[in-house]
């Protein structure tokens, strides 16, 4: 495994974790501090809503849509770190987080851009189904489907991968809650079940912050020369 891969793994998982916590504590902080008003039309919600509030989420879709291409760095990290016998697997994952990424950012950037653009100038017609306030909208769709059953599949196939024992079990572990609640938040966006949607919101912030944490770990024992008990053995 190259220095410059290991250098990429690291960076890329502290960036990755810095970002997440800043998304989890945005969305908590939000919720108490900066609540939105519910959803009727695009007129109505523009006009009950608190500017600040709406500044404050666009920080925190900011954070959102960096993640994804720091995850995708660091899962290119990852092929280059798994045995030869399981890049498969990684291959499979990136795949999957590219899928993600790509459905996930790009409902940030329309969000951002058009809808920005057209909302300061007053061009509200049309603009529903390409706005996330909206829960029902084709462009919620396409990102959560990203954020959900692509993410998801991406850390169930990643898991794998980490066949030792300590640092590597924790990895294995953590990417499977993560995995497991990415299916169960698209199972839930299916059925309507707001249990499902809190489950994968919660469970899958937190191991996915681990995940990042424990990388990150990783790739400065590998950076420091350490073999981990996997290495070793084989």
């Amino acid at each position: 495994m190259s220095q410059l891969s290991i250098r990429l793994g690291y960076w890329s998982s502290v960036l990755f974790a810095i970002v997440f916590v800043a998304y989890g504590v945005g969305v908590v902080s939000m919720i108490f501090f900066f609540p939105q008003p519910p959803w009727t039309t695009l007129a109505d919600f523009l006009a009950t809503a608190q500017p600040a509030s709406l500044l404050y989420y666009t920080l925190i879709q900011m954070a959102a849509f960096l993640s994804m291409p720091l995850a995708v760095i660091l899962f290119c990290s990852l092929h280059d770190y798994a045995p030869d016998d399981k890049k498969i697997l990684t291959r499979v994952a990136l795949c999957a987080l590219i899928a993600a990424m790509v459905l996930g950012d790009q409902m940030y950037f329309v969000h951002f851009n058009a809808a920005r653009q057209s909302i300061s100038e007053g061009i509200l017609a049309g603009l529903e189904q390409f706005v996330e306030w909206n829960p029902n909208s084709v462009i919620m769709a396409s990102g959560t489907l990203g954020w959900t059953f692509f993410y998801g599949l991406a850390f169930l196939f990643v898991a794998p991968v980490f066949t030792g024992g300590g640092l590597e079990r924790g990895l294995r572990y953590a990417s499977l809650i993560c995995g497991s609640c990415g299916i169960l938040g698209w199972m839930g966006a299916l059925l309507g079940s707001t249990v499902l949607g809190m489950v994968y919101m919660m469970g899958g912030t937190l191991s996915v912050i681990t995940i990042a944490v424990l990388a990150s770990i990783l790739f400065k024992r590998l950076e420091n020369g350490e073999l981990l008990e996997s290495r070793r053995a084989a």
